[in-house]
């Protein structure tokens, strides 16, 4: 009807999402017009995948917007990582959030530029940032580095100031040094990356409010 032709896609498929994901009886028009098919399950599923990689890393401001939500999250966390570095803070910190949170912090790190996960984060999708210390015997790591990896896959090189460090790398005679660093990125380039996003002698505040001027 009028109605479910009103809904955005993505409430659509997340009712069909929780009908898949508990192996259920897809639903059936309550008159008996007929019921949701695989096919067509599937096709609210790929809409919605295009739905939120336009939402939160479309490039006429969806990309921006994610950066700014997300950088008062990115900012604790690279205080918690800047104390973890320096022998105090927390060992293990464990965040949640609704998969509206977990795009745009994929996004903002520069995760969605890959396709593969420029999509809707799937149920209990994770985002993990690890913390990796000196360790001189190996000659691999020179001061804190991180590595960050989204439902078990490294994508710390997609992280744009982090990817700058890969480029030199030669995949045809790659070593274990070369892997590392495709893997790990310094703390301080990371840090100096996403407190960068804010320009010199402007605040959060004002960044929001002169992107929301542009959009009107």
């Amino acid at each position: 009807g009028h109605e479910a032709r009103q809904m955005p896609v993505t409430q659509v498929a997340d009712v069909l999402y929780a009908h898949a994901c508990h192996e259920m009886r897809l639903p059936c028009a309550e008159r008996g017009t007929g019921c949701v098919t695989g096919a067509m399950a599937s096709r609210f599923f790929r809409l919605g995948d295009d739905a939120y990689c336009a939402k939160y890393n479309g490039l006429l401001g969806g990309l921006r917007a994610s950066q700014l939500a997300m950088f008062p999250l990115l900012k604790e966390i690279v205080e918690r990582l800047q104390a973890a570095s320096s022998g105090g803070g927390e060992r293990l910190v464990l965040l949640s959030g609704h998969d509206t949170v977990i795009a745009q912090l994929l996004a903002a790190l520069g995760g969605m530029t890959d396709a593969r996960h420029c999509r809707w984060p799937p149920y209990a999708s994770r985002c993990v940032v690890e913390l990796w210390r000196p360790v001189s015997s190996s000659g691999l790591r020179h001061g804190p580095q991180l590595r960050v990896l989204f439902d078990g896959v490294v994508v710390t090189h997609l992280i744009p100031e982090c990817a700058q460090r890969a480029d030199g790398i030669d995949a045809t005679t790659i070593t274990q040094v070369g892997v590392t660093n495709l893997e790990l990125c310094p703390l301080e380039t990371f840090v100096k990356g996403v407190l960068g996003r804010i320009p010199p002698g402007s605040t959060f505040e004002a960044e929001c409010r002169a992107d929301q001027g542009q959009a009107l």
